[in-house]
């Protein structure tokens, strides 16, 4: 049987059923790739879908230590940084 892009069709229904359920429709774009998203001149971050959020400022003051260790094994704290399980 031939491939007829239902995955395509399914994924991209699901990202709209989820668009407004906090960030499941990106943690599945993520996952998948799917749905293929349109880039315009608009899109920040010079074009590239983020990999993972920043740590938030109360991590970064409220426990420093252990954030300065994590970014040091990351690289850095940027939304373009590679998760532990891309690399």
């Amino acid at each position: 049987m031939a491939y007829n892009g239902t995955l395509e069709r399914i994924m991209l229904q699901k990202y709209y059923a989820l668009f407004f359920t906090d960030y499941q429709q990106w943690f599945e774009y993520r996952r998948t790739g799917l749905p293929v998203l349109p880039r315009g001149q608009d899109l920040q971050n010079g074009g590239i879908m983020p990999t993972r959020f920043k740590y938030p400022l109360i991590v970064q003051t409220n426990n420093t230590t252990n954030y300065r260790a994590a970014v040091e094994r990351m690289g850095s704290d940027d939304v373009n940084t590679k998760v532990w399980w891309e690399r």
